[in-house]
């Protein structure tokens, strides 16, 4: 089980940690984030139009791996959107008169960080939008991947991760692998290790008890090094995918 598999790394779970949902689901996005964002294009990442009818997007529980704009349906004018923070859109906006407004050429997208007045339209924090706005037959397409949520008891006692996430629904993760679920395991057991550590030099507790848990967490604090540069290196070739997403 992936909790047997942990608990060999880091030992019990701490008295303190009464729910380890949040552990599990931060290790879970750790891993998510290292991976490229082709390699998610290459592993089935899920797709949401804007349109004219519907100009945002709630990005909440999203790693957003690409976005792309189409211009009229013109096969000519078909862009990927380069993210933008919020802080620094004014710029870029239409009208803004800067070098570096934006055009069909040259989209951009940004996630709302607060809830904003856009006119008529309040958006609400989490909100991906594109600029220019595709509007006029113009569209864009948003392509991402769901962090996995582990209820509320962050319940693994199920084989693999692929048998934990996959149960609420059988498509929503086809992009998980082997290394990920490694990965996984690890960061989970670091991230234990360290809440237990804390606690025995915080009760100051025996320093022989201590001293076991310092050398765990070094040798798994090593392992997440290694799998890191796994998932980082795991990087393969995106064009073919990105222009069979553009047909």
């Amino acid at each position: 089980m992936l909790i047997d598999r942990i608990t060999d790394l880091a030992g019990p779970l701490p008295e303190t940690l009464t729910s380890p949902t949040y552990v599990y689901e931060t290790a879970a996005r750790e891993v998510i984030n290292i991976v490229e964002d082709s390699t998610f294009i290459r592993r089935r990442a899920r797709r949401f139009d804007l349109s004219e009818s519907n100009l945002t997007m709630n990005t909440e529980g999203l790693k957003i791996v690409n976005v792309i704009r189409y211009d009229n349906d013109d096969a000519r004018n078909i862009f990927e959107c380069e993210e933008k923070d919020f802080a620094e859109i004014a710029e870029y906006l239409p009208g803004s008169g800067s070098l570096n407004e934006v055009t069909a050429y040259s989209p951009i997208y940004t996630i709302l960080p607060t809830k904003v007045d856009n006119g008529s339209l309040n958006i609400v924090s989490g909100e991906l939008q594109v600029y220019p706005e595709p509007i006029n037959g113009s569209y864009a397409s948003v392509y991402y991947v769901e962090y996995p949520t582990f209820g509320a008891t962050g319940d693994l006692s199920v084989t693999t991760m692929e048998d934990l996430i996959h149960a609420t629904d059988g498509t929503k993760f086809d992009y998980w692998t082997e290394d990920m679920e490694e990965g996984f395991i690890i960061r989970s057991a670091m991230r234990i290790l360290q809440i237990r550590l804390s606690e025995v030099i915080t009760e100051e507790e025996d320093t022989e008890v201590s001293q076991l848990i310092a050398t765990a967490l070094a040798s798994v604090t090593g392992e997440w090094e290694r799998i890191k540069g796994v998932l980082r290196d795991f990087n393969p070739d995106d064009q073919a995918q990105l222009e069979s997403m553009r047909r």
